[in-house]
């Protein structure tokens, strides 16, 4: 068998697959394992290429099958075209007989047959693409309406942010006006009583002056009076100032509490062995926290000055200082033997202004110190102890 040109031996193997070989028996293809089991004739289609009809269908001469038939069928050319080309084929399986036409077909026509071949999984196909694109039109639509939803929900937010904003700086500046009302009432009443007696000792010298009655001694104790009456109004008006200035000098630099208190200790030594008062402290010297060493420093020296003025005349004055470094915060107690604060002033003595010592105290020097640990994140608070005195805890973040 073989084309005009090219003469050729067609082998069916025991392994299923039919080889082809030239005259000289040179290997020219093999097939796959196919069903091919005998070949019935050999023609020519209409447009002049060679073909096998064989067991199975109708193959080329290079082992192509372009038509299927049921196995076991035999097939034999039925009609011709002038050329010679197959026109009709007989198909015969034990008493059936069946007449097929040989005619070629182009693209179209092969997708046609698939799609008639495979319609109901093409139905399946487009009913899931249909679907598909239904559920995507319908979250689509669905996320361009929350799209919309949002950007009108985050509109409001932003309006309810700015009314907060404006609301909030409103509120701001009226809790600094009524702060300032207050601080400017408290200064003017307190710059009062202290030169109440400066003003009531002048009057006094000024009338004894008149009446050329003075002696010196009364003279000097009423200068003395004076004095220390304008003093307190400049010390006053020092601390308010100070106060007032605190935000100006954050610095959260790391500083040593136990190296700022041996400092404080140092300079009160003189005033705390007059009053032979035992001072103990224990702080820890590695902890470190964030601040201004001149700020802390008022801190401790204000506790200590409060703590000595209590313990005035005490039988065993005792001031106790310890600290405890807990990795986070450094906690640090102060505590003394003295009369302690009295219950119903207890909540009131870090307001500015506020204090147990009208005749001395200026009502400043606590409110201070909560301010600054405020400032670094710490706090402060007042206690009574249970054997007596006045104790005040203090708490700031250390520096890890």
């Amino acid at each position: 068998l073989g084309s005009d040109h090219c003469p050729a031996v067609h082998v069916l193997c025991n392994d299923f697959r039919v080889r082809v070989f030239d005259t000289s028996l040179t290997l020219l293809a093999q097939s796959e394992p196919c069903l091919i089991e005998r070949i019935w004739a050999k023609s020519r289609l209409p447009g002049g290429d060679s073909i096998l009809f064989c067991g199975d269908g109708i193959y080329t001469t290079d082992l192509k099958r372009i038509a299927y038939y049921p196995g076991g069928s035999q097939c034999e050319p039925l009609t011709f075209d002038d050329h010679g080309g197959v026109l009709t084929v007989l198909l015969q399986s034990g008493p059936r007989m069946m007449l097929a036409r040989l005619e070629e077909r182009g693209f179209l026509d092969l997708a046609v047959i698939f799609y008639v071949n495979n319609k109901a999984y093409f139905l399946m196909i487009v009913s899931g693409l249909v679907v598909g694109l239904l559920a995507m039109n319908y979250y689509r639509r669905r996320s361009q309406r929350n799209l919309v939803l949002i950007a009108s929900q985050k509109k409001e937010l932003e309006e309810t942010h700015a009314a907060l904003k404006r609301a909030q700086a409103q509120l701001v500046a009226q809790a600094k006006y009524e702060q300032a009302q207050d601080i400017a009432g408290g200064v003017a009443h307190e710059i009062r009583n202290a030169l109440s007696p400066a003003r009531n000792a002048l009057g006094r010298i000024l009338v004894d002056l008149d009446a050329r009655k003075i002696d010196p001694d009364t003279l000097t104790r009423l200068t003395d009076l004076s004095e220390r009456s304008v003093a307190r109004a400049v010390d006053l008006t020092r601390l308010i100032s100070e106060y007032s200035r605190l935000d100006t000098k954050i610095e959260e630099l790391p500083v040593s509490p136990a190296a700022i208190m041996a400092e404080v200790l140092e300079a009160y030594r003189e005033e705390a062995d007059e009053a032979r008062v035992r001072i103990q402290a224990d702080i820890p010297p590695h902890a470190t926290v964030p601040g201004n060493k001149d700020q802390l420093s008022i801190v401790f020296v204000n506790l200590l000055r409060n703590a000595l003025e209590a313990l005035a005349g005490r039988t065993d004055p005792r001031l106790t200082i310890s600290g405890e470094d807990t990795g986070h915060d450094l906690l640090i107690t102060v505590t003394d033997n003295g009369p302690g604060i009295a219950p119903d002033t207890i909540d009131r003595v870090f307001e500015i202004f506020y204090s147990t010592k009208p005749s001395t105290g200026t009502g400043v020097g606590l409110a201070m110190t909560r301010r600054i640990l405020e400032l670094y994140g710490g706090t402060i608070s007042a206690a009574n102890a249970p054997t007596g005195g006045a104790v005040f805890c203090l708490r700031l973040p250390t520096i890890s």
